[in-house]
């Protein structure tokens, strides 16, 4: 964790600083992070600049060698048709036949989008993973992206999907999503492969 906030710090990235590195009795490894006191709204804008310096600036060879990138292809919970198969609808109350056309539904989806797959090795950067507001802390100095336990190797709409889809599905403001890209400097709404991680 120190090594890897190290190679984004350096990177111009800004990362909660980290304390110490402790071993437990039961044998994890625990991070001790400096805490960071939120100060107010976040600024997307620098958060987008600073997504943008993470996709440019660091790459595969710069990541600690034991820090996991992950392929987001091997995430479980990307195993949609697994999940489409195991999902339990029944804690809504949905009559049989709104049960069948959800199923359905979002089987179309998972369909339809089915290909992203197959793109995740195309012109791939290293990605935060997890982007979405619950991982930016606005401190004095600035955003602070937390939480790069899911680094990945994939196309940039790694990052942006998740943030399309706070707009498009959480209730995030739009103007979120376009004051990030702005920050980032490009707009992947009409991006295909975002698109389709949205």
């Amino acid at each position: 964790s120190a090594d890897l906030a190290d190679v984004l710090g350096d990177a111009g990235v800004r990362v909660p600083s980290v304390i110490d590195e402790v071993d437990t009795a039961d044998g994890y490894r625990v991070t001790v992070l400096a805490y960071i006191g939120p100060t107010g709204t976040l600024d997307w804008h620098a958060v987008g600049a600073m997504v943008a310096t993470v996709h440019n600036r660091v790459h595969i060879e710069d990541v600690p060698p034991n820090w996991p990138v992950g392929d987001p292809r091997a995430l479980p919970w990307w195993d949609l048709d697994d999940a489409l198969e195991h999902l339990d609808v029944s804690p809504l109350n949905l009559d049989p036949d709104h049960a069948v056309r959800a199923r359905e539904a979002m089987a179309s989806i998972i369909d339809r989008y089915r290909w992203w797959r197959a793109e995740i090795d195309s012109a791939p950067v290293i990605c935060h993973g997890d982007l979405q507001p619950a991982n930016v802390i606005m401190s004095a100095e600035g955003p602070v992206l937390i939480d790069w336990d899911l680094l990945a190797r994939a196309p940039r709409g790694w990052d942006h999907g998740p943030m399309i889809a706070q707009t498009r599905r959480w209730g995030v403001p739009t103007a979120t999503y376009v004051t990030f890209a702005a920050g980032y400097g490009a707009d992947l709404r009409d991006d295909p492969f975002s698109v389709a991680v949205a």
